[in-house]
């Protein structure tokens, strides 16, 4: 388990995620978000919000397309945490448009 949030974000860029099963897509998704939550992210903010969305777009792709409810959830807090509210709000008309 990675121990800082660098040493997370190196983990998740240093790794196939579509290639992931979704059950870890999930776990390290809410990992994300449980450690920006915690932390004062600064200039990182933006390299965990893109880490994030990577994960999101993979665990979409393994549910044949449709965004899973708890994928979208953690994402809107990451994109919280991350100082990205109308993101969150985004992803959140994204996955009722694509039928969550």
């Amino acid at each position: 388990e990675a121990q800082t949030m660098p040493d997370l974000l190196a983990l998740i860029n240093g790794t196939k995620v579509q290639e992931l099963p979704a059950a870890v897509l999930a776990a390290v998704l809410n990992t994300l978000a449980t450690k920006a939550a915690v932390g004062d992210l600064g200039a990182m903010a933006l390299d965990v919000l893109c880490a994030g969305e990577a994960l999101l777009k993979a665990a979409v792709a393994h549910n044949t397309g449709k965004p899973p409810e708890s994928a979208v959830t953690v994402m809107v807090r990451l994109c919280c945490s991350c100082g990205a509210p109308q993101r969150a709000l985004a992803l959140v008309e994204e996955a009722q448009e694509a039928g969550m």
